[in-house]
């Protein structure tokens, strides 16, 4: 750190300027040297210090960050829309109906996670039969899982 005779220090190539004087008052002959970083960064040596371990932790978190295996909370909306996309064939389990079960293509879906499925089967788990139903409109209300048959 040097100081000069008006009682403006520098660091590390940053001009800092006494905080009793307003910095219009920093001589001329200081300005050509340090103006691109004065416009940038008149900081106070505190700020500067509160920056620089602010910094430092940053790079300590994006370090972690880069070692650890983030996990990515999945949205129920983005599983199905990686469904519909994927064109994969899904089983769904109907609520309070644990012997039927609809398999099908999702090719559309909204909000209330009715879904439209094309090439529908209703399957009956305990007789083990499928009945064909084709394009169809399922509720939201009726879903209780669905899931990738691998088909």
């Amino acid at each position: 750190m040097s100081v000069c005779r008006h009682g403006c220090f520098f660091v590390k190539q940053l001009l800092y300027l006494k905080l009793e004087s307003p910095p219009l008052t920093v001589p001329s002959s200081h300005l050509p040297r340090y103006l691109g970083f004065y416009q940038r960064s008149y900081r106070s040596p505190a700020r500067a210090k509160r920056e620089g371990e602010e910094l430092a932790e940053a790079k300590e978190e994006a370090a972690m960050a880069s070692t650890k295996v983030q996990r990515i909370m999945t949205q129920p909306i983005n599983l199905i829309f990686r469904f519909l996309q994927s064109k994969a064939r899904i089983q769904i389990w109907l609520f309070e109906q644990r012997d039927l079960r609809i398999e099908g293509r999702i090719i559309g879906f909204d909000e209330y996670m009715n879904l439209v499925l094309d090439d529908a089967d209703e399957l009956n788990v305990k007789k083990n039969t499928r009945k064909p139903l084709g394009r169809i409109l399922l509720k939201g209300d009726n879903i209780t899982l669905m899931m990738n048959t691998g088909k």
